[in-house]
């Protein structure tokens, strides 16, 4: 009966850990002004030297015609502190773009995918799958 439950809390575990780093999608509301970063907390492996993102879409939060296709975003320590350069992510892509770390932030577990509305006036909403690595 141990080994049983030995064995059980030992598949839950790695669950658990494989779960951690796997792929996501969220959707994100970007504020009414460009520059104002909208971030998604998650846990990378430190085992890649980038992050996946894919922007699925982005449309107006309140409605209207759908103009925009596209978002800016980066990698960001717990700080908030820049370990990526910026990216942009197009929904016509339809791939997922490589966002890699900068060095000496490779061992950067904890991190944040920091999203910016480049259209000043109008706040949006954005699907996006993400690969934490």
């Amino acid at each position: 009966m141990k080994r049983k439950i030995m064995s059980i809390v030992g598949v839950l575990v790695t669950i658990i850990s494989v779960g951690t780093f796997a792929s996501a999608s969220t959707t994100i509301v970007l504020p009414l002004y460009a520059g104002y970063r909208t971030d998604v907390s998650t846990v990378r492996s430190g085992n890649y030297s980038y992050v996946e993102e894919r922007l699925n879409s982005v449309y107006p939060s309140n409605g209207g015609t759908d103009y925009y296709s596209s978002v800016s975003a980066g990698i960001y320590n717990q700080s908030g502190q820049a370990i990526s350069n910026q990216y942009v992510l197009d929904e016509t892509s339809g791939s997922y773009t490589k966002m890699y770390v900068l060095e000496g932030y490779l061992a950067t577990t904890n991190i944040k995918l920091g999203h910016m509305n480049m259209y000043s006036g109008h706040s949006l909403s954005a699907n996006i799958d993400f690969d934490p690595k």
